[in-house]
């Protein structure tokens, strides 16, 4: 049990670390709420693709989706931020703030 929790959480910052799932949270956290075709215009990847690390981001709950009419033939999934998903933004705010870090600020004073 333990380590397979362990291994959710390395796979959850191997997730959180590559470049579109992080677009993908920062695009969410600014639109609220898009449909996959919208994620697409914003970041126009191969649909497969999109479509991989929307799943994988819904899997680790880092996002939430539905269907705006499920019984209709075209219906549009929609994908928002879980508070799990906005949680891990704040692991890029602190990683933008660790790398503006100037090196009077991160020199060792003797």
């Amino acid at each position: 049990e333990h380590i397979k929790k362990r291994k959710g959480k390395k796979m959850l910052m191997s997730i959180l670390s590559r470049k579109y799932p992080k677009k993908i949270l920062i695009l969410l956290e600014k639109h609220n709420k898009l449909y996959f075709s919208e994620i697409n215009k914003y970041i126009p990847i191969h649909k497969g693709s999109l479509s991989r690390i929307l799943s994988e981001l819904v899997e680790n709950e880092l996002l939430t989706k539905w269907e705006e009419e499920p019984n209709k033939k075209m219906s549009k999934t929609y994908y928002s931020l879980t508070n799990k998903g906005k949680k891990a933004l704040l692991l890029y705010k602190i990683e933008e703030e660790l790398e503006n870090l100037d090196d009077n600020e991160n020199s060792i004073i003797n």
